[in-house]
């Protein structure tokens, strides 16, 4: 995944001259990326996930905003709510993870799941069956 750092909580950190500039990287920990060209560390509240750009974009295509312990989905320009609106938050709360999906709606209310780790990993592991069926 690619991630473009857009602040620096440190002037003594390496990427403190580094804002604006988008690295490839790997999930390290809850709180970290690791680079995976140099192996230095990214602190996740530093970055965001970089859109690619491409003229052939899908214009109902989501994109993935990590921030910190939050992970967003966003919707896309060809959705019929507004664009770039969270159709997703992701919140990592230390026992496991809180999942809020907005209904933009004044007459439904937001859906929540509640998941502690090992029930995540468990519908991780049955959605994988579903989307990659090997």
């Amino acid at each position: 995944m690619k991630v473009k750092v857009v602040k620096c909580g440190r002037n003594n950190w390496w990427y403190s001259d580094k804002i604006g500039e988008e690295f490839e990287v790997e999930d390290y920990d809850k709180t970290d990326f690791r680079v995976i060209e140099n192996g230095h560390l990214l602190y996740k509240e530093d970055v965001e996930v970089a859109k690619e750009n491409t003229e052939s974009e899908d214009p109902t295509e989501e994109r993935v905003v990590v921030k910190g312990n939050v992970i967003k989905v966003k919707s896309a320009q060809g959705y019929c709510i507004p664009a770039e609106s969270t159709l997703l938050k992701l919140t990592d709360t230390g026992n496991g993870y809180i999942v809020k999906f907005p209904t933009y709606s004044s007459v439904k209310q937001d859906n929540y799941v509640c998941l502690d780790y090992s029930e995540a990993d468990y519908l991780f592991k049955a959605l994988k069956a579903v989307y990659d069926p090997k």
